[in-house]
């Protein structure tokens, strides 16, 4: 088992935005890193992190975007993700203490060149199709 102090010494392990630690890691800190992490099993406080890949998860409260485990991932206060997807047959996710929140990817509005200049109030030129 691999355990972290703090966030200082878990970006020590960032290479190429994806912290890779191929065995449990723990974390008795709340864990905010600008990356995606990919372990066996998480035990930590807060987790915030990119896309998540581990075995199984237990944590204070998570947010994060792709959740990708193989048994169970459990938050006690707080679950939110983009998505949640167990590798066995009968994986759970859930949270003790709320429901999961799934964030939702802004939609994409499409605009006619006369809708964008009306919404910035000054025309625009178009230098090169």
């Amino acid at each position: 088992m691999k355990i972290i102090k703090d966030n200082e010494e878990l970006k020590l392990y960032i290479k190429d935005g994806v912290i890779n630690i191929q065995e449990d890691l723990q974390c008795d800190f709340n864990v905010d890193v600008a990356a995606s992490i990919s372990c066996w099993n998480l035990t930590c406080w807060d987790l915030t992190c990119w896309n998540l890949n581990c075995r199984d998860l237990t944590c204070w409260g998570l947010s994060c975007g792709d959740l990708n485990y193989y048994a169970f991932a459990v938050a006690y206060n707080s679950f939110k993700c983009k998505s949640a997807k167990g590798r066995r047959d009968n994986s759970i996710h859930l949270c003790l203490d709320s429901e999961i929140e799934y964030i939702k990817e802004p939609a994409k509005q499409e605009m006619t060149i006369a809708e964008i200049e009306k919404a910035l109030g000054k025309s625009i030129k178009i230098v090169k199709e």
